[in-house]
């Protein structure tokens, strides 16, 4: 069931990012209609399908699979023979790469790049080349490539009826190799701004070619130059029965001078919500604090509406945002940001939103396109987009988020299908941004909104939350978290909340995709239901994913990912101070205390503290003394609310050795499991700014 979660990303550098194009995998070429791909592709990669016709004049078949549109990129035809060459964009779970009907050699490649904000036409340029010839050595032309930005790649492909032609031209590597010896495929193995026509072997028999562009690196600059400062993401689902409603979170310390960014959806039953307030900490008549509207998407069509508010140049001190709407509502996915490095004064570019079923090839959502003259280079472009009706998915199942490199994922919710993004455009070409994919003739209700960068703001520094990932599942057994890992050297922490019951899912291992080495921290009890986690301490930057492996099926379990900053890479988990646990079962709804007990042994570091509850909602935590409780809190709230869902998550920025009594407050009768661990900063390290983050499983 449902989670909100929290993500805190970046603070005074750039990020570190792959940019450009990458092979991912291939497959072994076969003297047949198809080949069986060597590996498994991502999600965000690229079927480049590759088929030669010996002795006929008339192309091979496009290649057909199941859930795959086929776009010819093109077709190259001699008086004996012909080569056809084809693109698809992946769904992870290829094993081929489709079947040419009349074909008799096959090859597939697979990349990954940046394309997915190259427009509407994906990785492939405008213009390609390609030839035939019934003697002598066989040629690759020339062509004009489209991308001015110089991030593409050019790519080859060569046939022969009979005679060896497995040799890469000047200037490009063989990727087919020398399995079949009458076809090639090669490419340039980094980026090119030009491609001459190029020679390569001599068959001694008829041939043809065919050359084309992969788009890189689409018009914006890698990575996020402007530092986002903290970031939150929140949602619930049948909840929020009263009229009017205020809903309020916990936020870091709003630093002084920087950008204030607010996005979310309402999904409602009848009447839409509308927001009547919104303000910080007791300040209900918006004294200190204004926000101003950006973007309203109100889509009747579907009783799913977006909103979108900002402050430029805001004070500093703001811990706690309250929303008030006006009426009820049925589910909720927002998510707060805090940008510096934004201008302080009329920072808002321009702004866009849409309403759309699928609009990119095939199921992708983009937020609405910018006209040219509405952005300057530099812009920072924010995306929030929700799926609409969100009833399509479920506890198990539903859409999947990502981006490309270079595309910042600030937030991603398989059961609410929302997905967020942020990038810097550096032209003033109109970019249509895609935000997701999620299964055909779903709608998507998406905003946009541009903002200037430049100086001004406040950064925050020492240990602190970079970004969060959170996930709620139900009834499976292996659970694979999708998570943007932004600083190589970073530490992550994944959270494990099932239920309080001897028969919950423990996990029983837990790796990436980055090859990162995890420490998993296990404590058990008698009642079984205490948080789990796992932890690396100097984490391999870029997207990734996290999969654990449980020993049961257990419904209703929560998930977290957290990355850490300012930590020792070297060994950033405090073993002086060790995994605390409890499981107290308690007769009223009085505090919970020694829930648990802890203490670490080095300042400067964090402590997280989790539990998980039979009844709940908790209500807040009161002690130590700094922690925050980070579940959010509202009208309505109940033991059945997704809203964390009866599971508690805090933590405290701990700035000395002392003990840690963990003391939380509950509504209800019930029996709980607490675990809670330190970790650490190098040695000497500058406490880190309290209260920098917020998280909510």
């Amino acid at each position: 069931m449902k989670h909100a979660l929290l993500i805190f990303p970046f603070l005074c550098a750039p990020l570190a990012w792959a940019t450009g194009v990458v092979p991912l995998t291939s497959c072994t070429p076969a003297a047949a209609t198809s080949c069986t791909l060597t590996g498994t592709p991502t999600i965000d990669s690229v079927l480049i399908s590759y088929n030669y016709r010996s002795n006929s004049a008339t192309a091979p078949g496009t290649p057909t699979l199941t859930g795959h549109t086929w776009t010819v990129i093109k077709s190259t035809t001699g008086s004996v023979n012909a080569l056809k060459i084809s693109w698809s964009f992946s769904q992870g779970n290829e094993t081929t790469c489709g079947t040419s009907t009349n074909a008799t050699q096959s090859y597939c490649e697979v990349y990954k790049g940046d394309w997915k904000y190259s427009g509407s036409v994906g990785p492939i340029g405008a213009n390609t080349s390609g030839t035939t010839g019934t003697s002598g050595a066989i040629s690759y032309p020339t062509f004009t490539l489209s991308n001015p930005l110089s991030t593409s790649w050019v790519i080859c492909a060569a046939g022969s009826v009979s005679g060896s032609v497995d040799t890469a031209p000047s200037g490009m590597t063989l990727r087919s190799g020398t399995t079949i010896t009458n076809i090639a495929f090669s490419d340039t193995n980094g980026n090119v701004s030009t491609w001459p026509t190029t020679a390569g072997p001599t068959p001694g028999a008829a041939w043809a070619t065919a050359c084309f562009e992969f788009v890189g690196s689409p018009s914006y600059v890698a990575g996020i130059s402007s530092n986002l400062v903290d970031e939150m993401a929140f949602g619930e689902s049948a909840e929020a029965t009263s009229t009017p409603f205020t809903f309020t979170y916990n936020v870091p310390s709003s630093l002084a001078r920087n950008f204030l960014h607010v996005a979310f959806q309402w999904s409602y039953a009848t009447t839409a919500p509308t927001v009547s307030n919104i303000y910080c900490n007791a300040d209900s008549s918006h004294a200190t604090w204004t926000f101003t509207l950006a973007t309203s998407l109100l889509d009747t069509s579907n009783t799913t509406d977006n909103f979108d508010y900002y402050m430029a140049n805001a004070p500093a001190g703001c811990k706690l945002i309250t929303i008030v709407a006006s009426s009820a509502w049925t589910s909720m996915e927002g998510e707060w940001q805090e940008w510096t490095g934004i201008l302080t004064s009329s920072p808002v570019e321009s702004t866009a939103s849409l309403s759309n079923a699928a609009n990119g090839p095939p199921n992708y959502f983009y937020g609405g396109s910018f006209s040219p003259s509405t952005l300057t280079s530099g812009d920072l472009i924010l995306t929030h987009c929700s799926a609409a009706p969100q009833s399509i998915f479920t506890d198990t199942g539903g859409v999947l988020f990502y981006t490309s490199n270079g595309v910042t994922l600030m937030d991603v919710d398989g059961f609410f299908a929302v997905a967020s993004t942020a990038f810097i455009w550096n032209t003033t070409t109109a970019p249509s941004v895609y935000s997701g994919f999620a299964p055909s003739n779903t709608t998507m209700d998406c905003t946009a909104i541009a903002v200037k960068t430049g100086s001004g703001g406040t950064a925050p520094s020492g240990v602190r939350i970079v970004n969060n990932r959170g996930a709620s599942v139900g009834e499976i057994a292996t659970t694979v978290l999708e998570n943007t890992t932004f600083n190589t050297g970073d530490a992550l922490v994944v959270g494990v909340f099932a239920c309080i019951s001897a028969s919950c899912s423990q996990y029983t291992a837990i790796s990436d995709l980055q090859a990162d080495s995890w420490t998993a921290e296990k404590p058990t009890n008698v009642a079984g239901g205490v948080p789990q986690w796992g932890i690396t301490c100097n984490a391999a930057a870029g997207t990734n994913t996290i999969t654990l492996t449980g020993t049961s099926a257990s419904i209703n379990t929560q998930f977290m990912i957290a990355e850490v900053a300012g930590l020792n890479t070297s060994g950033c988990i405090d073993t002086g101070a060790g995994v605390q646990t409890a499981a107290i079962s308690s007769g009223s709804t009085g505090p919970f205390i020694n829930a648990p007990d802890i203490t670490p042994s080095t300042a400067s570091g964090i402590v997280f503290d989790g539990a998980v509850t039979g009844t709940g909602q908790g209500t807040t935590v009161t002690s130590p003394t700094g922690a925050i409780y980070a579940c959010p809190q509202y009208s309505g709230q109940t033991d059945g609310s997704k809203m964390c869902l009866g599971n508690w998550f805090a933590y405290l920025m701990n700035t000395s050795t002392s003990a840690q009594n963990w003391t939380w407050t509950n509504t209800a009768n019930t029996t709980y499991g607490a675990s809670a661990f330190a970790l650490e900063a190098p040695s000497g390290s500058a406490t880190g700014n309290p209260g920098v983050w917020v998280i909510v499983p």
